[in-house]
């Protein structure tokens, strides 16, 4: 039966899985956890960034910004998106002064 693990196709070695070059193994319970705790906040960050195409699909990136409604992260354009929705985040300096009327200049 042939080990678990992958062969090097260039010194024709074979490499487990233990071998591979990254984080080491974890030893411990606890260790175990905490890899998985880091996994699920990463995985979390990736939904988080890829929902920016799903929700302001329209938008340009460099007008984009993370803002927080209710304690959750979610994506604001400034420009395009509603005083009432804009009214609804946390508050923030930033936010403050998008929701200020500018004044008209000559």
């Amino acid at each position: 039966m042939e080990r678990p693990g992958c062969i090097d196709w260039s010194s024709q070695r074979h490499i487990n899985d233990i071998d591979a070059p990254g984080e080491p193994v974890p030893e411990t319970e606890q260790e175990k956890n905490e890899l998985l705790d880091k996994l699920r906040d990463i995985e979390k960050d990736l939904k988080f960034y890829k929902s920016l195409f799903e929700t302001h699909y329209n938008s340009c990136l460099f007008n984009m910004k993370i803002k927080h409604l209710k304690g959750e992260q979610v994506w604001v354009d400034p420009t395009r998106d509603t005083d009432e929705y804009i009214r609804n985040l946390d508050v923030d300096d930033e936010i403050e002064g998008w929701l200020k009327p500018t004044k008209c200049e000559r």
